[in-house]
């Protein structure tokens, strides 16, 4: 009814006054009390600030907020500065920004409380360091704390900028390892006590990407490196700073997994058969060249007690059964257990069995020799081998079934091989998220009966329970800065670290990457304005601003992924050419590749859309001189025509197709000096339309009743000038941006590459290669 209802609130509902299909109700009086929310809606908030701050900057402190289920969010924001309290208590944005020279010279602790419309909280806070000297700012691309298996390369990118007030001097910087004695940086104080002894070889310490390849820390500990930035002016160094990230990596267990046939034939009156089973596919994740101790053991389930067979060695991984030591038509279980690398104090072990079943007659022994990794990925395909090791395949029928249920083998739309066959191989995305699946083969020999073996798997999950969010929620396109975060994600697998790739929508549900896969949740960038064509260019609220729809994909350590759509607005403005362009190259030069390419894609797009509602855009045909008068055009005559071959969709007989161009005075499409040759399809096997011209004027193709055209030439005649190629054009200044840009890459990657020749013996061989190219 549009009214709001606090909880403890009565609602009183009057008889006879509540409407159903066929009239007025007969309701009698009644009361209805509201109660509270059994599950409020809860509030997650964090705050996005530098550790420190150099005179000169500005201290912004942004928020990233879940919980508001659509309805506005109440800030609350407080500091324990005493001369800062006031001011920063009015303030009531997502974000706030302070500037320098208001913060003394030490540590400063700012709060945010938010308020959901349900009065449930959540509040943060954050310690940012006012230093006295300029330093360099540090921005990472990773977070400050991760976990991950041994067996996960590990990469953790940074940023530095020179934040010294007139921008003067020059910046450095390197990596080492933190010990607990090391100096830490202030989000990363609570690890200082848990940081490892063993040390690890940094490889390139000046880049500013630190890169250690899987396998290279050990499981259980937990690993500090820091990045120090130094800015210097002539010579003198002016300030550092210092960033500290923590890696810890998950103490995995050791997994046991035997491979081998579930039914044997025990024959009488022969000297016996061997059965080989493998336990191979056994490992310890914490290290993979180390052999592993194996114990294997077997028993008659008839009398438990007496062990029938029992192997132990270090590095044999196989167990070979005889016949002649069993009995037909018994049970047996077969186990397994592996002894791995001890951590910590700890051994670490694991166990498996499986029954064994024998007959009296010589049955088809069927292994099954499928490596599966669990959970597997139900968006890669899954392929199940059967072998025989007593018959050949075309000795016996196969028939795979699902012991589980939970899988229809008959729909062969979810399979890529027959279930009849050795083999299964299961279609991507046929089998469902963290679902436990069994399926069985079953070979059957016409005279000596059937064997089977199964395969018990899980599949992997997605990430989920978490949100993603931009703030602020609303902007100017290419400078506003938008921190795109993702919030409460996990993995109920533990396949960690998780790691965001964020894109936007540029049109038609086109996403363009704004960043690649990364670890930390969050990026900040500008963005773009909305396209015309994107799927929500209006907002819902009272705002006007357009919106942009924004997009996280969130993988987890195994490759399964999950997509999280959010929006944001962002308010459309002119773009000149000149600045953006300036601003594009400081961002390549500081390695900032993806906010450059947001840049980048929001001037050709806006360049694109002022061409278009000019004239007709299409491709050019241009020349130029060094005078300002227009350009002469000659040995254009009707024996000397241009061919021009535009695609087009085939037609039928009954459609007549002309050749057109667009006259500037008359603004419309004639004929003069156009000739139409012939419908072909060209050797790439392109169909399309052949027009012969004898001008330069902007044409293209007519089809009688369907008015198609395809210009060619956005210039006419009288277009053809020299001052389309001056640096007043913005055309002309991007284009040559562009080719600026692509030149200082090269001269950077020659120089980089003449050193590592240098280094390595290998500068003659370099340079001949750069010649190759720039011929």
């Amino acid at each position: 009814l549009g009214a709001s209802i606090t909880s403890g609130s009565a609602l009183d509902i009057t008889g006879n006054t509540i409407g159903g299909l066929n009239g007025p109700a007969k309701y009698t009086d009644s009361q209805v009390t509201v109660a509270a929310a059994l599950n409020p809606a809860g509030v997650s908030v964090s705050l996005v600030a530098p550790e420190q701050l150099a005179p000169c900057q500005t201290l912004t402190i942004s928020t990233s907020s879940a919980g508001g289920s659509g309805r506005p969010l109440v800030y609350n924001w407080t500091t324990t500065t005493a001369s800062l309290a006031t001011y920063i208590e009015s303030l009531s944005g997502e974000s706030i920004a302070v500037p320098s020279n208001n913060l003394t010279v030490g540590t400063h602790n700012f709060s945010v409380r938010v308020t959901n419309w349900a009065g449930a909280t959540g509040t943060a806070h954050v310690l940012v360091e006012r230093v006295q000297n300029s330093v360099p700012t540090i921005i990472a691309s990773s977070p400050t704390y991760r976990s991950i298996k041994r067996g996960s390369q590990v990469n953790i990118r940074v940023r530095l900028e020179n934040t010294n007030c007139n921008a003067s001097g020059t910046t450095t910087g390197s990596w080492e390892q933190a010990f607990s004695g090391s100096s830490i940086s202030i989000s990363a104080l609570a690890f200082a006590s848990s940081l490892t002894s063993s040390i690890v070889s940094i490889p390139s310490s000046t880049s500013q990407l630190l890169s250690l390849p899987a396998n290279t820390l050990q499981m259980g500990l937990t690993y500090g490196f820091n990045f120090k930035g130094r800015l210097y002016s002539e010579g003198v160094l002016l300030g550092s700073t210092n960033a500290t990230f923590v890696v810890s990596v998950d103490l995995e267990d050791v997994s046991a997994i035997i491979t081998g046939p579930s039914t044997i034939g025990v024959v009488y009156g022969t000297s016996g058969s061997t059965y080989t089973f493998d336990g191979s596919l056994s490992s310890d994740p914490a290290n993979t060249t180390k052999p592993l101790h194996y114990q294997w053991t077997l028993v008659n389930l008839a009398s438990p007690s007496s062990t029938v067979v029992t192997s132990v060695g270090s590095g044999v991984s196989t167990l070979a059964l005889s016949t002649t030591s069993i009995t037909a038509n018994q049970t047996y279980k077969l186990s397994l257990n592996v002894t791995g690398q001890t951590i910590n104090g700890i051994q670490r072990t694991a166990g498996t069995s499986m029954l064994i079943t024998t007959v009296s007659t010589g049955i088809p022994v069927v292994v099954m020799q499928t490596s599966i990794t669990t959970p597997h990925n139900p968006q890669d395909a899954l392929s199940l081998v059967s072998n025989l090791q007593n018959y050949g395949n075309d000795q016996v029928s196969f028939a795979w079934t699902c012991v589980s249920s939970n899988f229809d083998l008959t729909n062969t739309s979810n399979l890529l091989s027959p279930s009849t066959s050795p083999s299964l191989v299961i279609k991507p995305n046929a089998l469902g998220i963290a679902t436990q699946y069994t399926f069985k083969v079953t070979a059957t020999h016409t005279s000596e009966g059937s064997g089977s073996a199964s395969i018990t798997f899980r599949t992997n999950s997605p990430p989920s329970l978490g949100t993603c969010s931009c703030s602020p929620s609303s902007g100017t396109a290419l400078t506003t800065a938008y921190t795109l975060r993702c919030m409460d994600w996990t993995d109920v697998d533990g396949d960690t670290p998780l790691t965001y790739l964020f894109s936007y929508d540029a049109g038609s549900g086109s996403f363009v990457p704004m960043t690649t896969f990364q670890g930390l949740e969050y990026h900040t960038t500008v963005l773009p304005a909305p396209s015309s064509s994107s799927s929500s260019t209006t907002s819902s609220s009272s705002s006007s601003s357009p919106v942009l729809t924004l997009r996280a994909k969130i993988a987890d350590a195994r490759g399964a992924v999950v997509f999280f759509t959010f929006t944001t607005n962002v308010t459309s403005t002119s773009v000149d050419v000149d600045s953006t362009t300036t601003q594009t190259s400081s961002l390549i030069d500081q390695g900032d590749l993806s906010t450059a390419s947001v840049l980048l894609g929001a001037t050709v797009s806006a360049l694109d859309t002022s061409q278009t509602s000019a004239r007709p855009l299409s491709s050019s045909l241009s020349s130029s001189s060094s005078s300002s008068s227009p350009l002469s055009v000659s040995n254009l005559n009707d024996n000397d025509p241009i061919y021009v071959f535009i695609p087009l969709a085939q037609t039928d007989e009954n459609t007549t197709t002309t050749c057109q161009y667009w006259d500037e005075a008359t603004q419309q499409w004639l004929t003069d000096g156009l000739t139409f040759v012939r419908e072909e399809t060209n050797s790439i096997g392109v169909h399309g339309v052949l027009c012969a011209t004898t001008h330069l004027t902007s044409f293209g193709s007519v089809r009688t009743g369907t008015d198609t055209r395809v210009g060619i030439n956005t210039f006419g005649k009288d277009d053809i000038k020299a001052e389309a190629f001056s640096w007043e054009n913005p055309v002309m200044v991007f284009c040559s941006i562009l080719f600026a840009s692509y030149v200082i890459i090269a001269i950077v990657a020659l120089a980089y590459d003449i050193d590592k020749a240098r280094n390595y013996d290998l500068q003659e061989k370099s340079v001949h290669f750069w010649r190759g190219v720039n011929q």
